[in-house]
């Protein structure tokens, strides 16, 4: 349970959309106390049905904002709609979407789960498919901090994200890591018939979107590789991506001439993804960039087999799994012959 010392909590939501956010939002809410006040302003298509029956939730819902109409927001059009309330300024007050806001109250918080602004990798905003990154890289981290102050206190999900944020905000910084509790009814109902016999088909499920830094590309190019290398294991495998055919990623299954060994699911709801969860045998998370990756705990509560990307985080969300193995996100050989090997004998976890 999330305690605060305030019975009045105001959330800004209102950039928050479908997948993470929704879960970011829902898990939040679900683990306050009952007894606090709780005001959430949020997007239109948000769906939080999960929280209807928590009477002393009150929700704002506002037509969901681009960039420029999102700073006019956290500089003045919260500070507004807050007044309209009629609440008094001794209220607690927590951004939920990373950046901080200009509002009335000294008790404030930031939940900071975005991590490429603070990720090594650079973005250009001459590639189409970079551009947004390059924004989140080089612009999205002055709005975290455009109006920190020493009332600000940070909460990020893992230690990682805290030793870089300690350079910025000293010693005003919280770790708070997502739990999953599984509480939904297994529903088979997602992928075809054909693909739901394990002993035939090996299901192997990535959920992400199709953002460069997911890395789909060195899934796709290692099943190449294992097309060539292994194709009694190639015509055992089924990947299933959570994206649709409109994609990018797509396109370059299609180009590898692969298509017929990869599901395209498109967007699922939480509650979709924990079902199809059931009917796969490994999770795949090769992303170089997150701030925790919560299909990995989801995963892990159900001993699901996890072949991960060798990074800092994921390491540290994994701490003492053993059904797992990690892999450099961008040795595409290496991920060929890890997934080879997942097929004929399991995980490594040596």
């Amino acid at each position: 349970m999330i305690l605060f010392e305030n019975k009045i909590l105001v959330i800004n939501a209102i950039a928050l959309s479908h997948g993470g956010g929704e879960s970011i939002l829902n898990d939040f809410i679900q683990n306050l106390d009952c007894k606090i006040k709780v005001y959430a302003f949020i997007s239109n298509n948000l769906c939080v049905d999960d929280l209807s029956k928590r009477d002393s939730l009150f929700l704002i819902r506002k037509k969901r904002l681009n960039m420029l109409s999102r700073i006019y927001w956290d500089f003045h059009g919260l500070k507004k709609e807050i007044r309209k309330l009629k609440i008094s300024d001794n209220y607690t007050f927590i951004s939920l979407q990373n950046t901080t806001a200009k509002v009335d109250t000294k008790d404030k918080y930031v939940y900071l789960h975005q991590a490429i602004p603070f990720s090594p990798y650079s973005w250009s905003l001459f590639k189409k498919r970079e551009r947004s990154l390059f924004f989140y890289k080089y612009i999205y981290y002055y709005l975290i901090f455009l109006y920190n102050d020493e009332n600000t206190i940070f909460i990020v999900q893992t230690n990682w994200l805290k030793k870089i944020l300690e350079k910025k905000v000293s010693n005003r910084i919280f770790v708070l890591k997502p739990v999953f509790l599984q509480d939904v009814s297994v529903d088979r109902k997602i992928i075809s018939s054909h693909q739901e016999n394990k002993n035939n088909v090996f299901n192997l499920i990535y959920p992400a979107n199709d953002a460069v830094y997911k890395n789909h590309i060195v899934l796709i190019n290692a099943m190449k590789i294992i097309k060539i290398r292994a194709p009694d294991v190639f015509n055992k495998i089924n990947i299933i991506f959570t994206v649709n055919k409109n994609s990018n990623v797509y396109v370059d299954v299609v180009n590898a001439e692969i298509e017929n060994s990869f599901t395209f699911t498109g967007r699922l709801s939480r509650v979709d993804l924990i079902n199809l969860y059931h009917d796969c045998n490994c999770l795949l998370f090769p992303s170089y960039i997150e701030s925790f990756g919560l299909p990995l705990i989801e995963s892990q509560s159900l001993n699901m087999s996890i072949i991960a990307s060798d990074i800092e985080v994921f390491r540290d969300v994994m701490y003492g799994y053993k059904n797992s193995e990690f892999v450099d996100p961008f040795n595409t050989e290496k991920w060929a012959s890890v997934i080879i090997n997942y097929v004929n004998f399991g995980v490594d976890n040596e």
